[in-house]
């Protein structure tokens, strides 16, 4: 049995440095960086010139067999105007007949303001998520995981709407994982049109199949092919688009 607990602040105000469009200012953001797909779609993107707020994290661990997180973030500019807010509520059960669970519900709140045209929409948008694995043996070094997801979106300029993402992992130890991925969602060809909802394609749903192979020490190959919705990748504050994308996607990581 054990706890643990972390603060994090953040106050940052004209501290943007920036040379042929690079941005090197990159203080801590006290903003989390999640590994559960959905959420990390709300992932937020760190201002150095204009925001404050922190991060709080508890765990507490009951004995060998399952442990519970708590995360709470707010943020917001030097004018008082909330841009995010954020809580997540973690467990993990390690011995659940045989099975380890992992689930995560949270909520988040997050202020955006885009361009519509010559004109600036404001919308404060509210994510309800809910995600969970499993992870099953299934025979000799072979294993199975199964994710799957909901989330529930509601913004004052673009309405309502749902995305569901179901996952299905075999792994054989070491080096080898197959992937089968699916996502889908409800946005009506209304919501599609409006130039500020960040739905990028007509497509409503998206499915993959991915292959993680271990050549050697240090070096993996990765094969996608499907079809993989658009989304947020994020690190330390600072995140980037992933265009949507169909086909074969092939990509060889080294390290060195």
């Amino acid at each position: 049995m054990g706890a643990g607990f972390s603060l994090q602040y953040k106050d940052y105000e004209q501290m943007s440095l920036k040379a042929e469009g690079r941005e090197y200012s990159n203080p801590p953001a006290a903003l989390p960086e999640h590994v559960w797909a959905l959420l990390s779609k709300q992932s937020r993107e760190l201002d150095v010139d204009d925001e404050r707020g922190f991060l709080a994290h508890l765990e507490y661990q009951v004995g060998d067999n399952a442990g519970f997180a708590g995360t709470y973030v707010s943020a917001e500019n030097h004018g008082g105007i909330s841009l995010f807010e954020e809580i997540t509520v973690e467990a993990r059960l390690w011995e659940l007949s045989s099975c380890p669970i992992h689930a995560v519900a949270g909520r988040s709140e997050e202020y955006l303001g885009v361009a519509s045209g010559e004109e600036e929409v404001e919308d404060r948008r509210v994510y309800v998520t809910a995600m969970a694995e499993g992870n099953f043996p299934i025979a000799g070094a072979w294993s199975g995981k199964l994710v799957v997801g909901h989330q529930h979106a509601d913004g004052d300029a673009v309405g309502e709407y749902d995305l569901e993402r179901v996952e299905v992992e075999l792994t054989k130890s070491p080096g080898i994982s197959l992937a089968l991925v699916g996502e889908w969602s409800n946005v009506s060809s209304m919501q599609q049109d409006l130039p500020w909802l960040q739905v990028f394609s007509e497509r409503t749903v998206w499915v993959y199949g991915q292959l993680f192979l271990d050549l050697a020490q240090g070096h993996q190959l990765r094969l996608l092919v499907g079809s993989r919705p658009e989304g947020k990748v994020c690190a330390g504050g600072a995140c980037r688009i992933e265009p949507e994308f169909e086909g074969i996607e092939l990509t060889l990581i080294s390290m060195f």
